[in-house]
């Protein structure tokens, strides 16, 4: 129920409609889409040294079929992500989570929570090249480390791996409990900020002799594909070893608008979003003072402005000036991975699936992708907004437990961090 991609020359088929029309800055030709089939295909890999072909030798999994819980009706792919939303870790192995907080250049609070389990190599900083550090960056719904995917998949990778690896999420700023300390709100202009940079630097402090494996979620994605396409050099330099995108937007500039226009013109996502960020910002009296502090400094910042924002654009519209951005264009060019995605040197996998109501697959074509040989892509039919959920559970079985109802995604996961682990070794090379 996937495609994969071909190096040199990389063919995908698509069944679903494109994402919204409005192209990013300067964008590729996409190439022209094939007539869509309804029967589910791929392309093998043939070039030994692609980063597909690597995929697709050490990841067996990728060349199965995602059988999603829910096959039909209205909606479907928003139902299947709002099942991955109910996924969770059964009490008895839910590990205590220790925040590591820590402090950006121009003063924002971050965090990473990291992960404890009771196997003494996970906490050992010595400890060699087959024992990870596996950083999560969320999407931006998720603002609690404790629940969800950002609960269950560290937990069922430390088991699986016998501890050997260490497992640890990111906090963004002004989220998942952390204060608002400087100007950088959440938005679009977010996404410009080196937190990335300062979370992955501490997690290579603390753990030297590790490799770097990231784990990207539709925000997050964005957030950590700008800094890593931009930093290029650094990103190598901390030993970060590859990454792995589900719901990658591709365009800051796209995934705003469809935010903000679906479904049928409403942007019930965009308005979602603020109402979570607006919540914590309003439930934390620190916040509270640094959003007073920067109206002082800032005569054309409002909160009351803020408050009354209806979608992301606005939103943005109503936060740049603190991070000193004189336009949108301006704003778009320092934070959007668009405009740099050439740089991106890191070996990446993408999942994505054509139903995908904020990221469809099909925003991923043209020329850019086609051309780097360290992308590798798979496409499902099926998913919605990384709701890779095959199967609902049943009363008396005990809940959702995520590792339980969502094999496919988690089979995936473990394959992908081993193939992590050989790149870094040299035992694979792209």
């Amino acid at each position: 129920m996937y495609m994969y991609t071909r190096t040199p020359s990389i063919t995908v088929r698509y069944s679903s409609p494109r994402g919204p029309s409005l192209p990013p800055p300067d964008p590729p030709a996409p190439a022209p889409l094939e007539e869509p089939s309804d029967e589910d295909s791929f392309d093998t890999p043939t070039t030994a040294s692609s980063f597909e072909a690597l995929v697709a030798a050490h990841c067996p999994t990728t060349q199965t079929e995602f059988i999603p819980s829910i096959k039909r009706g209205p909606f479907k792919g928003l139902r299947q992500s709002m099942l991955m939303g109910g996924c969770s870790v059964e009490a008895t192995r839910k590990p205590t989570v220790s925040r590591e907080t820590l402090v950006c250049t121009h003063g924002s609070d971050v965090a990473i929570d990291w992960y404890d389990v009771d196997l003494t190599v996970a906490t050992d900083p010595t400890a060699g090249p087959d024992c990870p550090v596996l950083i999560s960056f969320p999407s931006a719904g998720q603002l609690n480390t404790g629940e969800g995917l950002l609960i269950y998949l560290p937990t069922e990778m430390a088991e699986r791996r016998n501890g050997r690896c260490r497992c640890g999420t990111a906090v963004f700023h002004g989220a998942g409990g952390l204060p608002l300390t400087s100007h950088e709100l959440p938005g679009s202009c977010y996404c410009g900020s080196d937190c990335v940079g300062t979370i992955l630097r501490a997690a290579h402090k603390r753990f030297p002799n590790s490799p770097i494996i990231v784990g990207c979620v539709s925000l997050g994605s964005a957030m950590f594909s700008n800094w890593a396409a931009r930093n290029a050099d650094e990103c190598k330099s901390l030993g970060v070893s590859c990454a792995f995108y589900g719901c990658f937007g591709d365009s800051v500039r796209e995934t705003r608008r469809t935010a903000d226009t679906w479904p049928m013109g409403l942007g019930a996502i965009g308005r979602g979003v603020i109402y979570g960020w607006l919540d914590e910002i309003n439930n934390c009296k620190e916040s509270l003072r640094t959003i007073a502090a920067l109206e002082e400094k800032h005569p054309t910042f409002s909160f009351a402005k803020l408050k009354k924002c209806k979608s992301l654009r606005q939103w943005d519209d109503a936060t740049r000036m603190l991070y000193g951005y004189d336009s949108d264009e301006e704003m778009l060019a320092a934070c959007d991975v668009r405009t740099v995605l050439h740089q991106h040197a890191l070996p990446t996998l993408f999942i994505n699936a054509k139903d995908d109501f904020l990221c469809p697959a099909g925003r991923m074509d043209g020329e850019v992708y086609d051309q780097m040989p360290n992308f590798a892509r798979i496409v499902t039919n099926s998913g919605g907004h990384f709701g890779y959920v095959s199967s609902i559970p049943k009363k008396g079985d005990g809940g959702m437990d995520g590792a339980a109802h969502t094999p496919w995604l988690i089979n995936i996961v473990e394959e992908f961090v081993e193939l992590g682990v050989k790149l870094a070794a040299g035992e694979a090379r792209v």
